[in-house]
């Protein structure tokens, strides 16, 4: 099962250009460990996203990549 993040837990926690990632989730506070090791993740498309952002090593949702695409965001 994947952890579900939204986009608007995103906005308030990352600034432009950032790298969102399991890892730099996990260091701003978000729990996304299941087991006692990183689970995956799941970017959910609730909420705004106003800046780009990279996304990296995680499960985004259609409605989610279109938000993240439309800010100049990139999925890697």
């Amino acid at each position: 099962t994947a952890i579900c993040v939204t986009l608007a837990q995103i906005e308030r926690l990352f600034a432009a250009k950032e790298t969102v990632s399991p890892m730099t989730l996990a260091e701003k506070g978000v729990s996304v460990h299941a087991g006692g090791t990183l689970g995956r993740v799941k970017i959910l498309a609730t909420g705004e996203l106003t800046k780009a952002l990279t996304f990296s090593g995680t499960i985004i949702t259609k409605a989610a990549q279109e938000k993240i695409q439309k800010v100049g965001g990139t999925i890697s």
